[in-house]
Order: structure tokens, then sequence, then C-alpha cells
């Protein structure tokens, strides 16, 4: 029977235990502290997520990494020895750059990178509320094709609707880039993701995108600055009233993944002689606001 396992509690950590119970699938969270009862609302339902500290998590069928990309390699490290090293890691992250952090200290883990627009967010400590059901994307890092094919089975049922991604790189850079703008600008000014649509922020977005695009296009990806501009108008929209992961992280003083985000560009930038002023700028403004709240 498969057994899926969840490190962390937040907002996407409750949604994926959510899908489980829908699916009758046994699962685990191991959370970074001590485990909280919570509730997911879907809609008009409300939910009581169900974990039990005495279920067997010897021979798990994945390991769900939905945690902030700075957290994740502490988060294998107190785990890991609980589950075999063939078990496939499956990370949920914002940004760029875990996979080979987790790489360089267990070369031999067996990896998966997973992008979702389900949306979920946290209404309290015990709380979180499910606001929508988009794309799930995944593809294969460094797990066999055996251990690729049991991962994809499993979130063909858990994130429908998903796609499996033979070159999953390039939807990252393409979600990277959207982000390493509307989230640290966001942040910066302190405003929703809608208010970034006034005029006065225009010029800045668009000198972003021409020097996130020169990055992406120099590590071989594909980038266009017009198609990302508009890509990050479509999300404002969409997402007018939400206030980004990293607008939430500088207002209550906690730890951004800004490093794994604009400084992944940076450090691209800085591999293929890419000039990248802005990001680097950005770096600086995003962790010195972050002190002073």
């Amino acid at each position: 029977m498969a057994q899926v396992v969840i490190l962390g509690q937040g907002a996407i950590g409750s949604m994926l235990a959510f899908e489980c119970q829908q699916q009758n699938l046994a699962h685990r969270i191991l959370p970074h502290n001590q485990w909280k009862p919570m509730r997911v609302q879907d809609g008009e339902r409300s939910i009581d997520i169900v974990n039990s500290s005495r279920q067997d998590i010897s021979q798990p069928t994945m390991i769900l990494v939905p945690l902030k990309a700075h957290a994740i390699a502490d988060a294998l490290a107190m785990h890991k020895h609980r589950w075999p090293a063939s078990t496939p890691v499956v990370l949920m992250n914002n940004g760029m750059g875990v996979a080979e952090q987790v790489l360089a200290n267990w070369p031999e883990m067996p990896l998966v990178a997973v992008i979702t627009r389900r949306g979920a967010r946290k209404t309290t400590s015990t709380s979180t509320e499910l606001t929508g059901k988009g794309l799930s994307i995944g593809g294969n890092i460094s797990a066999s094709p055996q251990q690729s094919q049991l991962v994809k089975d499993l979130l063909n049922v858990l994130l429908a609707p998903f796609e499996w991604h033979t070159h999953i790189q390039q939807a990252q850079w393409d979600k990277l880039a959207i982000n390493a703008i509307i989230n640290p600008l966001t942040a910066k000014y302190n405003i929703s993701n809608g208010e970034l649509l006034a005029a006065h922020y225009t010029p800045e977005i668009r000198a972003l995108c021409e020097e996130i695009s020169a990055v992406i296009t120099a590590c071989g990806f594909i980038a266009n600055p017009a198609v990302l501009f508009q890509q990050v108008t479509d999300v404002a929209k969409a997402t007018a009233v939400n206030y980004s992961s990293m607008h939430q992280d500088v207002h209550f003083n906690r730890p951004t993944e800004i490093n794994y985000i604009n400084g992944h560009i940076v450090r691209c930038g800085q591999r293929t002689s890419t000039p990248t002023p802005l990001n680097a700028k950005l770096i600086s403004e995003i962790l010195a606001g972050t002190q002073r709240r």
C-alpha cells in the first residue's frame, strides 16, 4: 500500500495531507516541532487532518517536502534516517538551487522537483484554507526511472491536474523569473500583488525583465523580456488581492527565500558573466528590510 510522508505542517503540507485523506492514501506528517491538530477548509467543507505518531514510516513510497527553501536541508538532516535511502524525495519549494545543495550533502538521494499552482493559506496557526486547484508540474532530478514512475503515479492522484516534464528546469526558470519580480517588489514597497500594476512600477519591472531574461538565456534556457513582462502582469492581475509569500515573511520578520530566488539569478549571472545589479540591489533591500522590522 502506498504511503506518503509529508515534512512540515504549513499551508501546502496541510493541503497535501487533506488530499491524501480524500484519496484514502496512508500518510504521516512530520512537523518541524510539535504536531498541532489542523483543520482544512475547502469551500463549504471543513476537514480535520489526521496524523498518527505511532504510524510506521520505515517503508514510505515517497517523501513530500513542501517547505521554504532555506529550511529543507535541515529538515532532511533531521528526518532522513527514518526511511530507506532509496525513497524518492519530492522538493516543492520556491526558488532554485536547493536540489544542488541537497545533492552536495547526500549525493545518492533520489530527488524529484514539483512546481504547483495549488493555492492554500494559513488563516490561523491551526487552520488552512484551500484557495485554488491550478496545474502542478513534476520532473526528475536524480531519481531512477522506476522511482520517478512511482512518484508520477501518486502525484497524478494527489495533485490533478498534473503534468510530468522531461526538462523540468525550464519550468523552474519560468516560475522563478515571475517570483523574482513580484515577490521582492511587493515586499520592498509593502503592497499587494495587484498594486504592482500601477504605472509608476512599470519601468522597474521592465528593467528586471530584461536583466532576468538575459541570465536565463545565458544559462541555455528560453526567456523573452516582453513575454516575462506579460506573465508578471497576468499573475499580478490574477492574484491582485493577495500578498506574496516574501511580503508576508518580511512583514512578520521571518527568513525569506530571497537567496534562492534573486540570489540564484545573481549566482548564475556570475557564472555566465551576465550583470545582475538590479537583482543584487533587491537582495540587499529585502535583507535590510527584514532586519529593520
